[in-house]
């Protein structure tokens, strides 16, 4: 069956349907665009024309629409830190957290039965996440979860290298540029830098350098930190997420930062053979959250 990942970014719809057939590589069934209309009219489109009552269904909350903070682990059972760490959460996000949507992602320690230490707190303000769910449910979509943009990047990124080993991507976006760090599949850490998918492929090349150098300084912070704070992941490389300024960005990071640098080749970790819409890197790095988003695991397998 496989999920179906939906991301609503702008004024387009996107979904991917990826299943993962056992021993191979995770297989992208289609993908697919539309406009954005207005909800839940949206959702009603989307069921019938794709079948999405057939499906595991994840959405996508676009950025700008929630706040991920790391955070000390409380000292209570993990059953209770949602509601531990709400209060502390106050002083920190910018919306009311009474009602907020909470995840909470723990940070891998460096063995499985390592105590967790520290955390990221994922927070949603109410007015955000109840209207989404409450249009699929109008709409007779069974909405299973309701994901986050870094979360699809922590599987896009854990899909490369050696899972015993801290791996870094770099994706630059449309409104900003993610860079996570993840380890044994799980996220280190989350970064934002001040640089646009526009930018990196400007005419003008002061402005290209201005925005390499950016990328770079913080990519350059970021490894060092994860080094110092997770000495034991033992950073392995760092990923450029596909994308039109991919091939520049790598080349010019591999100048400054002292681990291996690659462009992610989308082929290599995922079975696209089916797709021609993936054949471009313009259309790879706009389908990047939701291709991320759908490799969830089925409910009920480990």
């Amino acid at each position: 069956m496989g999920w179906v990942s939906v991301t609503l970014q702008g004024d387009t719809a996107r979904l991917v349907h990826i299943v993962r057939p056992a021993g191979q590589k995770p297989r992208v069934e289609w993908v697919a665009s539309q406009p954005m209309v207005q909800s839940p009219a949206l959702w009603v489109q989307l069921r019938k024309r794709w079948q999405l009552d057939k499906h595991h269904v994840v959405a996508v909350l676009p950025r700008g629409q929630y706040q991920v903070v790391s955070m000390e682990a409380p000292d209570v059972p993990r059953d209770e830190w949602i509601s531990a760490l709400r209060w502390k959460l106050k002083d920190v996000v910018d919306f009311p957290v009474d009602q907020a949507a909470i995840d909470v992602l723990a940070i891998p320690g460096a063995n499985p039965e390592s105590p967790v230490r520290s955390v990221l707190a994922v927070a949603a303000p109410e007015e955000r996440v109840r209207p989404l769910a409450e249009q699929c449910q109008d709409a007779h979509v069974g909405l299973e979860a309701i994901d986050v943009v870094e979360s699809g990047l922590r599987n896009l990124c854990a899909l490369t290298g050696d899972a015993e080993r801290a791996q870094a991507m770099v994706r630059v976006g449309p409104m900003d540029t993610q860079l996570v760090i993840t380890y044994r599949g799980e996220l280190l850490m989350v970064r934002y830098i001040d640089a646009n998918s526009a930018q990196v492929t400007d005419p003008d090349d002061d402005v290209r350098q201005a925005v390499f150098d950016r990328i770079a300084l913080e990519a350059q912070r970021t490894l060092d930190m994860c080094e110092r704070l997770f000495s034991y992941a033992n950073l392995g490389g760092l990923w450029v997420a596909p994308g039109l300024g991919a091939p520049g960005l790598v080349e010019y990071l591999r100048d400054v930062v002292y681990v291996p640098v690659a462009e992610m080749k989308l082929d290599e970790v995922l079975d696209i053979s089916r797709v021609l819409d993936l054949s471009t890197p313009e259309a790879q790095s706009a389908f990047s959250a939701a291709l991320g988003a759908a490799l969830r695991v089925e409910p009920g397998v480990h």
